[in-house]
């Protein structure tokens, strides 16, 4: 058993005793984290970073990328810099590749 599915089957346990008892819009929230955890477990590494090959999460790793930056108070300048090289390496280098 992996972590996406001792995660998936933590939040099944959590529907199990509180389901009846959540909001609607928390219960389907996580029916959803759940449907996701079961694909992620199925996957191995390599399926994995094919999947973030695909660019779906670029723009998110590089909101977090610069929030790290600017919370160790870089310069402007060199954020853009720097989330500009990120943006190259995602076009250069796949992740099947690191």
């Amino acid at each position: 058993m992996n972590g996406y599915e001792l995660h998936a089957n933590a939040y099944r346990e959590t529907l199990k005793q509180q389901g009846d008892s959540l909001p609607q819009e928390v219960k389907a929230s996580v029916e959803r984290e759940i449907k996701i955890l079961d694909i992620m477990a199925k996957l191995d590494e390599k399926e994995r970073r094919m999947i973030f090959d695909t660019g779906a999460y670029n723009d998110i790793v590089k909101t977090y990328c610069k929030k790290a930056m600017e919370m160790h108070e870089m310069s402007g300048e060199d954020i853009q810099a720097v989330l500009g090289n990120i943006g190259y390496l995602f076009d250069t280098i796949r992740a099947t590749e690191l």
